[in-house]
């Protein structure tokens, strides 16, 4: 600060010699006086007041006004001759400063006693008033007012002083503002960094957790900040983020037809509106809303939404404003991105526990038709669906036991409705077999509507014994919006109805056969508890052999072109081959799905069944899944337990129970592999790579072996993006991922810790040999360029930092960020290089 004050004098010295002061002459002490006054009181902004009472002082005036003029104001920052009262505002139709004529002095008589109460001018003798236009300033117009004695304010000395005066005061003015515009941006992009960075370091954000738009609007001083995301032709607006991620109700919907944000929804284009363009905001903010800035919120690749600040006047918005907005929107798409998946999957997780508690629930009925209404209202009451049907053919005639949560109903036990079988989208589903879902069914022309607000519907058939006997129907209003999760769900219950009154017809035209109720119950057991498809298959065939005297049973998966045995009883697993799909009549089951019975056995080697010396007939079924064969279903009979068609009925019933078990494990599966990869470059992501860094760290200290990691940094990748575009900057990114993976080790991780940042975990390596990795990562890289899709190449490096523990680091915390600071070494150091953490600091 001491230099620009010395720089500010020189130009005022310099100032004084171009107005024709002699440097023969000493200057004038008033006038040096009002100058020592200007540079003493320059800061952050200029103290008008103390620049005010040096003029009184000097040039021995009544009072001096500095003022900043609107269109429809007046600031004073002025006083009279000793008075104590400073700034004060006026309306400009009272005050002298409506004559201000820029580029010309003038002396006039003030004629409003309000403005001379405001500079204290008790005086009706001493009301000439000498008006100095100045400069324009960010506020409006500066100008100096001097009051005094006519003849005194007519000097042509004073004139000349005074406009010396104006124009220095000019000049400090808009240094001062240029230094605390500088300021404010330096300030707000260090609050915009550390924002960001915080911002990226989250998985998501519980209910508990911190409400980034609420820091926003406090660090950069906004009125209001919210989130819109995009919900069909609407804009749901929420007040907090984490409203955001788990899509509760929304503060307001607007439409896209009245916001005038929709351009940036639908062009993907960031917006800055003034008050005249914003006459549909009133009623999404709380306050006359003066300037608003929209930035487009992108969530894997799409438009979700849009990111608004909002200023009511108490902050004039600029264009870093809309930069640094951008920028947090960016990272907000990410975090969004991430929370969504996370979210998904707990969803599914969720689901499949209430899927496992249904089965259980119709598992556990041995007459399904009175359980109907039951299953009905949990169905409602677990999946917050608004209406639940399930429906069952009777005589060519639908009867549909009703449910609901929030559509009212007689309070009875199970509320039915008799329909004729080709009425409606169920008499759609009985007749095609295949279930839909309606997102609209308004648009449906075989809607029936009932009375209330349905918009999305699910209709699912229920199959038993190869035909359709009824269906699973739910409907929801606009604000419960169905989607293929809820999809699958239902035709996981539908295909369990259908299992279970396969069980009761079964079970009806077999009563004698208690054992078969109890295989039956004990297989569903195993349906609902174990996910690990070996297991599970292990002991449904177990259960088979032991519960019917089957002299061998053999559960066998689909792998391309054969079909590998999974689980076994009444033989060992290790003495059975792969069954080819093409050349063996058993394998062809897993092709064409259909049952395959041999009553009597001639030729064992031609099938492939030469572990079965003693069998005597065969029974395969497929294991049907999803609407795909999953694998096959072997019983061969001996001369003490012949097979029968009810024998290939209750198989066919298992391997479906086996179907269920599979497509259980499967969806499980996925979703607990969703949660850990990154979706675009597949490699896992920041969770998976914190779980895995903590356990390699804790395996490492108690063995007493080295852990190194790195931290790799894309240089120049934003420059590829700005060129080339972001889908070329994806593809950039997904192949450089690749190359990176290449030259690991298959022990080694690489994951993808945040926008153009990776990390590596390298168990069991000393420093040297991490550098010669991280070396040969860097070639990978920047090795060869990469190509565009356009045909042009395009050139990247990497900065990588290498910290191995214990030398760099006694914990995850400090070892990481011993490796970030040797990238940003690297990055300091020019690019393109392997930096090793340097020892810390212990003392």
């Amino acid at each position: 600060m001491s230099g620009e004050i010395s720089q500010h004098s020189d130009s005022n010295a310099a100032l004084l010699a171009t107005e024709g002061t002699d440097a023969a002459t000493p200057p004038d002490d008033g006038l040096m006086a009002v100058l020592d006054a200007i540079i003493q009181s320059y800061g952050s902004d200029l103290d008008a007041d103390s620049c005010a009472r040096a003029i009184c002082e000097a040039f021995e005036l009544s009072a001096v006004a500095i003022a900043y003029v609107t269109e429809r104001h007046v600031r004073y920052h002025g006083l009279s001759h000793g008075a104590t009262d400073s700034a004060r505002e006026a309306s400009l139709d009272t005050s002298i400063f409506r004559r201000l004529d820029p580029g010309a002095a003038a002396l006039i008589e003030p004629r409003a006693a309000l403005e001379r109460k405001l500079l204290g001018i008790e005086s009706e003798d001493e009301s000439w008033a000498h008006l100095l236009p100045v400069v324009e300033h960010r506020a409006g117009m500066i100008a100096i007012a001097s009051y005094g004695a006519r003849d005194r304010l007519a000097d042509p000395a004073l004139d000349h002083k005074l406009t010396i005066v104006g124009m220095i005061l000019a000049a400090s003015m808009r240094t001062a503002s240029q230094v605390a515009s500088e300021r404010t941006h330096l300030d707000r992009l260090i609050r915009l960094q550390n924002l960001t960075a915080r911002i990226i370091r989250q998985d998501g954000f519980s209910d508990t957790g911190p409400d980034i738009l609420e820091d926003i609007a406090q660090v950069f001083e906004y009125d209001a900040v919210r989130i819109a995301l995009q919900n069909g032709a609407a804009l749901d607006y929420y007040e907090h983020y984490r409203n955001a991620v788990t899509r509760r109700d929304p503060v307001i919907s607007v439409t896209l037809e009245e916001d005038v944000a929709a351009d940036v929804v639908l062009g993907g284009v960031p917006q800055f509106f003034n008050a005249p363009a914003l006459p549909n905001h009133a009623a999404i903010y709380p306050f006359d809303v003066r300037q608003l800035i929209c930035v487009p919120l992108r969530v894997n690749g799409e438009i979700a939404g849009v990111l608004s600040a909002a200023s009511g006047g108490s902050r004039a918005l600029v264009v870093d404003d809309l930069s640094m907005l951008m920028m947090l929107a960016e990272s907000l798409g990410l975090v969004l991105a991430n929370s969504r998946r996370l979210y998904e999957v707990e969803r599914r997780n969720r689901q499949l526990r209430v899927v496992d508690t249904l089965v259980t629930l119709i598992a556990e009925r041995p007459m399904i038709q009175e359980a109907i209404p039951e299953v009905a209202r949990a169905i409602a009451r677990r999946f917050a669906f608004d209406q639940v049907g399930i429906g069952l053919l009777e005589n060519e005639r639908l009867k549909v036991t009703l449910a609901s949560v929030h559509v009212p109903m007689p309070p009875v036990k199970g509320f039915s409705q008799s329909f004729g079988r080709n009425r409606g989208i169920s008499g759609r589903v009985l007749t095609s077999g295949r279930a839909e879902i309606i997102h609209d069914v308004r648009n449906d022309p075989d809607f029936v509507d009932t009375g209330w607000n349905a918009r999305s519907e699910i209709c699912v058939p229920i199959w038993s014994a190869g035909a359709v006997i009824g269906i699973v129907n739910v409907e929801t209003s606009a604000e419960r919006p169905l989607d293929n999760a809820d999809l699958e769900v239902l035709q996981i219950i539908a295909r369990h109805l259908g299992i279970a009154f396969e069980n009761e017809e079964l079970l009806a035209s077999e009563r004698s056969t208690r054992r078969a109720m109890e295989a039956l119950n004990q297989v569903s057991t195993i349906v609902t508890s174990t996910l690990d498809v070996d297991e599970a298959l292990r002991r449904i065939v177990d259960t088979l052999g032991s519960y019917f005297d089957y002299r061998y049973v053999v559960a066998g998966m689909t792998e391309g072109q054969f079909v590998q045995p999974s689980a076994a009883h009444g033989v060992a697993l290790e003495r059975l081959v792969r069954i080819p799909t093409a050349a063996s009549p058993i394998g062809r089951v897993a092709v064409d799905g259909k049952p395959l019975e041999i009553k009597r056995l001639t030729s064992r080697t031609d099938l492939g069944l030469d572990a079965f010396p003693d069998g005597q007939s065969l029974i395969v079924v497929p294991i049907t899944g999803d609407g795909h064969i999953l694998g096959i279903l072997i019983v061969i009979g001996s001369r003490t337990r012949e097979l029968t068609e009810q024998d290939t009925s209750m198989l066919q019933m298992f391997a479906q129970h086996a179907g269920v078990v599979l497509d259980n494990a499967r969806m499980y599966e996925e979703a607990r592999r969703m949660a850990y990869l990154d979706p675009m470059t597949h490699l896992p992501n920041h969770r998976h790579f914190q779980e895995r860094f903590t356990e390699d760290f804790e395996r490492a200290s108690e063995g007493g072996s080295p852990l190194a990691v790195m931290v790799i940094d894309l240089d120049g990748f934003k420059q590829i993006n700005d060129r080339f575009g972001h889908l070329e900057g994806d593809a950039v990114l997904i192949d450089a991922s690749r190359r990176l993976s290449s030259k690991l080790r298959e022990r080694d991780l690489l994951a993808r810790y945040a926008g153009d940042e990776f990390v590596v975990l390298l168990p069991d390596t000393d420093i040297e040999a991490a550098m010669l990795i991280g070396q040969r990562l860097r070639d990978a890289i920047g090795g060869e360029s990469f190509e565009i899709s356009t045909g042009e190449r395009a050139t990247l490096t990497i900065s990588v930092g290498v910290a191995v523990s214990p030398e760099h680091g006694n914990s995850t915390r400090e070892l990481l960020n011993s490796a970030d600071n040797a990238t940003y070494a690297a990055k300091h150091a020019g690019r393109n290089r392997v930096c090793r953490a340097t020892l810390p600091d212990r003392q």
